[in-house]
């Protein structure tokens, strides 16, 4: 029964957003044990597909919700199959280090020192890109991130939950909150 309290927890907890990683945060299966940064291969590019990251304004107001967009292209002959988080968001600040993560980013970024390898709520394959197609998707950064403090801040993505394709990089954009 406990398991299934925690496991409602975190599901509303994701639904409403994440908060900064703390010491008190609960895990599935209880603690959250931080794990540090693991090695995966990110190559630069993909001859499968293409991800390109655009923000809707020039600079955000409010950071309570920073949205911005994906698209991603299919370059081949074949339906691309994805789901889940399929691009995990990596952001800097001007002096090089990043935000606070949330409980969400933590479980997501591989790449940083709070990773903490939990399963996170990994959709199976529901969506698709048909051959020579593009779709558009929403990517909200606060759900990964605490971007409360204004500044610049420059963003890439890592492409790693589309059905055999290996991971990949997006391009960087820079936004700006105020």
């Amino acid at each position: 029964m406990n398991s299934v309290v925690k496991a409602l927890a975190a599901v509303i907890f994701i639904l409403q957003g994440s908060a900064p990683l703390n010491a008190q945060t609960i895990g599935h299966n209880g603690p959250l044990i931080r794990v540090g940064p693991v090695s995966k291969p990110v190559a630069d590019s993909s001859a499968t597909a293409d991800v390109v990251l655009t923000p809707p304004v020039a600079a955000f107001k409010n950071a309570a919700t920073v949205e911005i967009k994906a698209t991603i292209t299919n370059k081949t002959n074949r339906s691309l199959d994805y789901g889940g988080y399929v691009i995990v968001m990596d952001i800097k600040q001007a002096n090089g280090k990043r935000p606070p993560e949330t409980i969400l980013g933590c479980e997501l970024h591989f790449f940083s020192d709070c990773f903490n390898n939990t399963p996170h709520f990994v959709a199976p394959y529901y969506w698709s890109v048909a051959p020579h197609q593009q779709k558009i998707e929403s990517v909200n950064l606060t759900q990964e991130y605490d971007l409360s403090e204004s500044g610049a801040y420059e963003v890439i993505g890592y492409v790693c939950n589309i059905k055999d394709v290996p991971c990949f990089k997006t391009n960087t954009i820079r936004i700006v909150i105020k």
